[in-house]
């Protein structure tokens, strides 16, 4: 400090010119970097040993190009880690941080179970086509995408890439427009594909599934990571059955608490509701295993299937249930769809709130998808049932032709529509509707709200009331173990009062195990001694002691204060004692 004094004494006007001249210097630095960010013409290397590699699909030109754009996308990992949550408000990832990352890794994380290590899936011959589409994407995810996909599809089995911008703004994702010039410089085909206005997730699928010149189809989300080999395993399950789906483990990365999560072992099944649950399979660990659905980020089947099936069903629109409904089909027509575990993708995870991404909580497009596809594959009863079970009541006149269109593939495919042989065989997991429930409608509050389920804390939920705006599926039914569930697996429990509480169906009914009384019209515990009733002033259900009461009566229609409650229960399908 001493010394700095007296320079600051002996140099005068001089030093403080000098830090003027220094505070230029670093505002100058800064601007350069700002500029390089977006200027990807500068050709300097940069240090990782992989991403220094020229691959063989790559030009000089096209070499240059990626090496050049890597370099900028890590100037631009530290202006945005000094920008904050600004960039993470774009699109819910942790940018600076997988900025940050080469696009090529040489180290990663590997999940694959040991028993993998002891197969030898054979070599494959088929040529491969890969359908990725994206919108508003993460460059340096994106460019991950791409290149781990090429370098791990043997050079004599990739036939093509296709490449989807469905429409992405490019004004405030400025940085997407090298894209098309880098992959279009490639000496592999890669087809770049940009839509002019956003058409969603399910058409730019199917333009480019239509398009696939392959033997297989691989269907990527644009936000993955792949490594060699992933595919053998896929493509041989395909060699059993070319009409099955077979989907790999997603190994999912949150790179903002550096936490992970896959789904071994674990089958997606649903119900006839489209309510989603994981299962488990007694399948050891490595070994395939069947699952009722599958997660739609990614998925291998033929182009001979795919095109039989008239690829994604007609009439849906933006993105949701299109995962659903290719697996009905293959388990319809004769397919099996199956999850390899000794074929892995990581998948990075975007941050799922509603504030960043409305759509991607879940789309409102979603139920009329569930519409279309109730309509396809299910019977005119169920798709009724399921219409007075959802709050959406979207208009899908227009789109009967599409929905005729579809059931007429699935009858020139021969295909079954048997969704209680699926449950049965498949996801034996899930109590069937069809066949276990004596009860399974919802009950209705005048036309506009309806009865759901309100959590109370983590284990428990009450029967309330709400508007049919929220979204939430309401169906309540009797079991033929009597006991009175919400979803499949929460149960009225009597040892709960007064609120009326769901907690979890142990099965042993007790205190679980209710009883329509059709002379009194009241839902009571097994004595008759305890009644459901509604609440004298706020719309939940309450237990109190039977009465003659009308808050207690639950017939075809009946009135209580403010409230018209329509119910569809029929008591005549119940055994009576």
């Amino acid at each position: 400090m001493v010394c700095i004094r007296n320079l600051r004494r002996h140099f005068g006007c001089r030093w403080r010119a000098a830090q003027f001249l220094f505070i230029f210097v670093i505002i100058i630095c800064i601007v350069i970097d700002i500029c390089s960010y977006f200027n990807y013409g500068s050709k300097t290397i940069i240090t990782d040993n992989k991403s220094n590699e020229r691959f063989y699909y790559e030009t000089e030109e096209t070499y240059e190009k990626r090496v050049n754009i890597q370099r900028n996308i890590l100037y631009g990992a530290h202006l945005k880690e000094l920008a904050g949550d600004v960039f993470v408000d774009r699109e819910g990832y942790n940018e600076s941080f997988l900025d940050s990352l080469p696009i090529i890794r040489q180290e990663f994380r590997n999940f694959l179970p040991n028993v993998c290590e002891t197969v030898d899936y054979p070599d494959y011959t088929e040529k491969v086509s890969v359908v990725i589409n994206y919108r508003n994407e993460l460059l340096s995810l994106l460019l991950r995408t791409i290149y781990t996909v090429i370098n791990s599809i043997p050079p004599q089995n990739f036939a093509e890439m296709i490449l989807i911008d469905d429409a992405s703004d490019l004004e405030t994702f400025a940085e997407l427009r090298v894209v098309q010039e880098l992959v279009e410089g490639f000496t592999v085909p890669v087809r770049f594909i940009r839509m002019e206005e956003n058409r969603g997730l399910i058409y730019c699928r199917r333009k480019g599934c239509e398009q696939a010149i392959g033997d297989v189809i691989l269907v990527l989300d644009s936000h993955v990571e792949v490594r060699p080999g992933f595919l053998n395993a896929l493509i041989n399950e395909t060699r059993l059955n070319y009409k099955a789906i077979a989907a790999p483990i997603f190994d999912f990365w949150d790179t903002f608490k550096d936490e992970y999560w896959s789904y071994d072992n674990s089958p997606l099944v649903f119900d006839r509701y489209m309510r989603w649950m994981t299962g488990r399979t007694s399948t050891p660990r490595g070994e395939a295993f069947t699952s009722g659905g599958i997660l739609g980020g990614a998925f291998l089947a033929t182009k001979r299937f795919l095109s039989e099936i008239d690829y994604f069903g007609r009439g849906m629109e933006g993105w949701g249930g299109e995962n659903i409904e290719i697996a009905l089909k293959s388990w319809y027509c004769g397919g099996v769809v199956r999850y390899i575990p000794c074929s892995r993708v990581l998948h990075f995870a975007a941050k799922r709130i509603a504030q960043l991404h409305k759509d991607r909580v879940r789309p409102q497009n979603f139920y009329h998808n569930v519409h279309i596809i109730l309509k396809t594959f299910f019977t005119d009863e169920h798709y009724q049932d399921y219409s007075t079970t959802i709050n959406t009541h979207k208009n899908i006149e227009p789109y009967e032709s599409d929905i005729k269109f579809n059931i007429e593939v699935l009858e020139r495919n021969k295909c079954v529509r048997d969704f209680g042989k699926l449950r049965r065989e498949v996801m034996p997991s899930i109590e069937s509707y069809d066949e276990e429930t004596l009860i399974a409608h919802t009950l209705m509050v005048g036309e506009e709200r309806v009865f759901a389920m309100g959590l109370i804390n983590n284990l428990t939920m009450a029967l309330d009331i709400y508007k049919q705006n929220r979204g939430v599926l309401l169906q309540v039914r009797l079991s033929k173990k009597y006991e009175l569930r919400f979803t499949w697996n929460k149960c009225l429990d009597w040892g709960y009062r007064p609120q009326a509480r769901f907690v979890g169906c142990h099965g042993q009914t007790g205190n679980q195990r209710v009883w329509y009384d059709i002379e009194n019209q009241q839902i009571t515990n097994w004595n008759k001694n305890l009644c459901v009733v509604l609440a004298d002033k706020k719309p939940v259900f309450e237990i109190t002691e039977c009465e003659n009461m009308k808050s207690q009566q639950f017939n075809d229609t009946f009135t209580v204060p403010k409230f018209t409650f329509k119910t569809i229960f029929h008591p005549d399908l119940l055994l009576q004692t």
